[in-house]
């Protein structure tokens, strides 16, 4: 898996509500914005809060692991990514709403 951190324009933030009941919604934003910064060019990410917490949290030890497992469900429930394991059972999530700008360009 690629690692490319790109920065996101706030202005692509518009429109985007997550109403899922849960101890923090505000988390479950943060996490999803800080995912597309960290997903590949098909928006894909492994599925690990650990690292996430790592990648997205580390600076804040307040919302650790099991928070970003409950924000992970939360984007889950509200359609926000899918996730799923792989032939070769790691566990990947996918951004379903992908903004167009992280897909690779046609050729």
């Amino acid at each position: 898996m690629v690692d490319l951190h790109r920065p996101y324009p706030h202005h692509q933030a518009r429109g985007v509500r997550i109403r899922v009941p849960g101890s923090s919604p505000l988390s479950a934003e943060r996490t999803f914005f800080g995912l597309l910064t960290q997903a590949d060019d098909h928006c894909r990410y492994r599925d690990q809060a650990a690292v996430i917490t790592g990648r997205l949290w580390s600076l804040r030890p307040e919302h650790g692991p099991m928070g970003v497992e409950d924000d992970l469900n939360q984007l889950h429930t509200a359609g926000l990514i899918c996730r799923y394991k792989s032939a070769d059972g790691k566990r990947y999530l996918h951004i379903v709403t992908c903004p167009a700008s992280l897909l690779p360009a046609p050729l």
